[in-house]
């Protein structure tokens, strides 16, 4: 059994907070303090989903009905 990474791209942090991945892409430009990407991959950045909640309900994004406490699902 492995451990889940808590790793996160845009489609999932859209998700967390019910907005589209265009917004998020946006954030990352806006937003000095948003957290960097751990890798950037052909599909896009990735990210550590501790450091992006973090930021995320610091700025009051995260839809807490939604929101991923150990990371994403994986389906």
């Amino acid at each position: 059994m492995t451990e889940q990474m808590p790793l996160v791209g845009l489609r999932e942090i859209a998700d967390a907070t019910s907005v589209g991945t265009t917004a998020v892409a946006n954030w990352r430009v806006r937003y000095e303090d948003f957290p960097q990407p751990v890798a950037e991959l052909y599909m896009g950045p990735v990210f550590w989903w501790p450091h992006v909640e973090l930021w995320l309900r610091r700025n009051d994004r995260l839809d807490d009905g939604r929101g991923f406490r150990d990371g994403p699902a994986l389906d």
